[in-house]
């Protein structure tokens, strides 16, 4: 089967949104080692960055790779002259890696809840990046969606059905 073409878009958040699934997967499978370890019976911590994980990690990224492939195609747009959302990607997964991480930390040192605060900053940042580079995409008129589409017809048409000969 093998993996689907990647664009330079989309294809990277879909990945790292299965890592990111795989990730949480795992803490929850270490979650007795963690507790031996911590001496917790119940960390709302582990718990809260394992929920991070699932929900920004895994959930976001999948629909942030979607509808950067989907919205534009749509409309009628080609993916060659489309932003690779580099930035937004980066940004998003350290500030998600950094909330995972330091969320577990506070368990062990209340220095980390200090710097908690940047993850949140770093992912809307990168939120707000994406999304200013899909809006443009929503807001496209009807006639600029109708001729996006229209124009690839008539030149299909124009070559490949012939009219009828003029009297």
């Amino acid at each position: 089967l093998g993996l689907p073409r990647d664009d330079g878009r989309s294809g990277k958040f879909v990945r790292v949104a299965f890592v990111w699934l795989a990730i949480s997967l795992l803490m929850l499978l270490a979650l007795p080692a963690y507790q031996a370890i911590s001496g917790k019976a119940f960390s709302h911590a582990y718990f809260g960055a394992t929920r991070h994980a699932v929900t920004v990690g895994f959930v976001s990224m999948m629909i942030m790779g979607i509808a950067a492939r989907v919205v534009p195609s749509l409309n009628g747009r080609s993916m060659a002259g489309l932003s690779s959302l580099l930035g937004p990607f980066v940004m998003i997964n350290i500030g998600c890696l950094l909330r995972v991480t330091l969320q577990v930390a506070t368990d062990f040192n209340s220095l980390a809840f200090a710097a908690v605060g940047i993850s949140s900053i770093l992912e809307l940042v990168g939120i707000v990046w994406w999304a200013c580079d899909l809006v443009p995409h929503l807001l496209r008129t009807r006639d600029e969606i109708q001729d996006a589409v229209l124009v690839p017809l008539t030149v299909l048409e124009s070559k490949f059905i012939k009219s009828p000969p003029k009297a």
